[in-house]
């Protein structure tokens, strides 16, 4: 009956920044956006989202990604990083802590690249792994 209605629709999706980072995550999503619809309005589709190689990655993760990201075992690598982060509890660069107003347990993100050798040893079953900042 309406195959062939054409209209805009608006659009919308709402997402919770802290405030402190307002000013940073709005023009980078509606940058993202503005560029999404050009692409399907020009070719009929969207652009492919490219997270990026691990080399070029500098992100922060969960446990749960990660796990998927490397394809290990979830609890085995939340262990080791749990018995990293307590070895290293100083190392910035190796995790952060964020804050989940749902629950009172914290939660922490761990950097994808300092996390890779870590997860390429569970890999391999091996026992241990030194911390990738500390090598020699």
């Amino acid at each position: 009956m309406y195959k062939d209605f054409c209209g805009k629709v608006p659009v919308s999706i709402t997402t919770w920044v802290d405030s402190k980072h307002k000013n940073l995550y709005e023009p980078n999503v509606q940058s993202y956006a503005s560029f999404q619809k050009t692409q399907l309005e020009t070719t009929g589709q969207l652009a492919p989202l490219k997270v990026g190689t691990i080399d070029t990655m500098r992100a922060f993760m969960p446990v749960e990604n990660l796990a998927k990201y490397f394809q290990v075992d979830v609890e085995a690598l939340r262990k080791r990083l749990e018995r990293h982060r307590a070895k290293y509890i100083l190392d910035t660069d190796f995790y952060v802590e964020s804050q989940d107003r749902g629950t009172r347990k914290p939660k922490y993100l761990y950097n994808v690249i300092m996390v890779a050798p870590i997860a390429e040893n569970l890999k391999k079953k091996q026992t241990s792994v030194k911390h990738p900042s500390r090598k020699k």
